[in-house]
C-alpha cells in the first residue's frame, strides 16, 4: 500500500468521514455525519490514500484546562476513527504522531483525550492524568433544608452569567475544562438527552446552577440526572442542594459526574453515596516550556529544579528544562546554563502525570515513569501537587 498522507478535511469529505465515525462507534450514520458537519471542517484531520479517499480521521477541539487556578490552552482530541478495511496498517498511530507534531509546531501547550485504547495513545506521549467519576446520592441522604430566595429557569443556551459561575467553580479544581462552545452545546442537549437549566440568583448574579433531566423508572419514580452543576460559595451550594431536595417526593436519587472528592459530598450528613469510576482521561504535554510557564502555582512556593526530558514523537522537546517557581508563576529555560538545582529525569508520559498532580513523583518513580534524587522529587512534588485528585465533569 502507498503511504497515506495527513492533512485537513474539507466539506466534501463529510459523507466519507461520517461513515468512519459510524463504523468506529456504532452510531447512526446520519448522527455521525451531523457530528462531523456541525462543527465545520476547521478542526478535522484525515489520512488519505493515493486517490484522496479518507481512510482515518480525528477532530481537534481548541479549549483550555485549569491547572493551579489558571486556564492553560489545550487541544482536545475526539472522533479518532479508521476505516475497517484499512485497520492494522498503523494509520491511527501515524495520524496521531502527525497531529501531535502539528500542534507542537503551532505552539500549543497541552492535549487531552479519553482513550478507547491506552496502548495507541501512550505511544505518542499521552498518560493517565485524571478521572471522570459518577456520583450517586440517594434523596433520603440529601438532607439539606437550605432554600434559595430566587430560582430561575435557564434558556437552553449558555449565557455569560452561567459561564461566569462555572469559571468561578471550575478554576478551583485541577483538570476541569475551560469550555469552548463545543462543550457548552452538550450541557443542555447531548444526543437524544435534553436537560433543563435552573439557576439560583442574588442581586441579578447567578450564584449556583444545574442542568437536570428527570429520568422515569418502571416504578413510576425517577432519577435526577445532572449534566452540570456549579456554585460559587458554600451557601450557594447548600441552596442548590435544597432546591434539588425538593424533588424527593418523586425522585429516588441524583447522579452527576465529578471527581472522587467533591464539595457536595461534604454537605451530606452521612456517607451514604457511591462514587464509581466512569473513565480516566489522558494528558499530553505538547510544549513543556509553554505548559509549565502558563499554569498556576501556590503563591508561597519558591523553588527550582531541572527536568531532563525525552520525547520520541516530538524530538525538539527533548533536553533539559530549568524551572524556577516563585510568586505563583514559573520561569522556564532550556539547556544546562545557569544553576538548575536538583534534576529529575522522565519521558513525556511521566511529565504529563506529574504536571496534572495525578501522582506524586515518588509514586511515579514506582511506575517507572520518573527518576531522580530525593530532593529533586520533593521539589517537583511541591510544585505540581494538586489540592485534590485531578478530574473533570465533561466528556468529549
Amino acid at each position: 500500500m502507498q503511504t497515506a498522507t495527513y492533512g485537513p478535511a474539507a466539506e466534501a469529505d463529510y459523507p466519507a468521514l461520517g461513515r468512519l465515525i459510524a463504523l468506529a462507534f456504532a452510531s447512526p450514520l446520519d448522527g455521525a455525519v451531523a457530528w462531523i458537519s456541525n462543527q465545520g471542517p476547521a478542526g478535522l484531520r484525515v489520512m488519505r490514500d493515493a486517490g484522496g479517499t479518507p481512510l482515518a480521521c480525528l477532530r481537534r477541539i481548541e479549549m483550555g484546562q485549569y491547572f493551579g487556578g489558571v486556564s492553560v490552552p489545550m487541544t482536545g482530541i475526539a472522533g479518532v476513527a479508521v476505516a475497517p478495511e484499512a485497520r492494522g496498517r498503523g494509520l491511527a498511530l501515524a495520524m496521531m504522531r502527525r497531529c501531535m507534531q502539528e500542534a507542537a509546531e503551532a505552539g500549543e501547550a497541552l492535549s487531552c483525550l479519553y482513550a478507547s485504547t491506552q496502548t495507541l495513545y501512550r505511544q505518542v506521549g499521552y498518560e493517565q492524568a485524571g478521572h471522570r467519576w459518577t456520583i450517586r446520592i440517594g434523596m433520603a441522604h440529601l438532607d439539606v433544608r437550605c432554600r434559595a430566595r430566587s430560582v430561575t429557569h435557564l434558556p437552553p443556551k449558555d449565557t455569560a452569567p452561567v459561564r461566569d459561575c462555572y469559571a468561578a467553580f471550575a478554576r478551583r479544581f485541577d483538570g476541569m475544562l475551560d469550555r469552548p462552545p463545543y462543550i457548552w452545546d452538550r450541557i443542555a442537549a447531548w444526543r437524544d438527552k435534553h436537560y433543563d437549566g435552573w439557576a439560583l440568583t442574588d442581586a441579578g448574579r447567578i450564584t449556583a446552577y444545574c442542568f437536570m433531566r428527570q429520568v422515569a423508572k418502571d416504578t413510576g419514580r425517577q432519577t435526577l440526572e445532572l449534566s452540570d452543576l456549579a456554585f460559587d460559595s458554600h451557601g450557594s451550594m447548600l441552596a442548590l442542594l435544597g432546591f434539588l431536595a425538593d424533588f424527593a417526593s418523586m425522585a429516588d436519587e441524583i447522579t452527576f459526574h465529578a471527581g472522587p472528592i467533591h464539595p457536595v459530598l461534604m454537605a451530606v450528613s452521612q456517607q451514604r453515596y457511591t462514587v464509581t469510576l466512569k473513565e480516566p482521561w489522558l494528558l499530553r504535554i505538547l510544549r513543556p516550556d509553554i505548559a509549565i510557564a502558563r499554569r498556576g502555582y501556590r503563591p508561597g512556593l519558591d523553588t527550582e529544579f531541572a527536568i531532563d526530558l525525552s520525547d520520541d514523537t516530538i524530538p525538539g522537546n527533548s533536553g533539559r528544562y530549568r524551572v524556577r517557581i516563585r510568586d505563583g508563576r514559573a520561569e522556564v529555560g532550556r539547556g544546562s546554563s545557569g544553576s538548575p538545582g536538583p534534576s529529575l529525569r522522565c519521558g513525556v508520559r511521566g511529565l504529563a502525570a506529574l504536571y496534572s498532580g495525578y501522582l506524586a513523583p515518588e509514586a511515579l518513580a514506582l511506575c517507572g515513569l520518573i527518576d531522580g534524587d530525593a530532593e529533586a522529587l520533593a521539589r517537583a512534588g511541591a510544585a505540581f501537587a494538586a489540592g485534590s485528585p485531578p478530574w473533570m465533569t465533561d466528556f468529549f
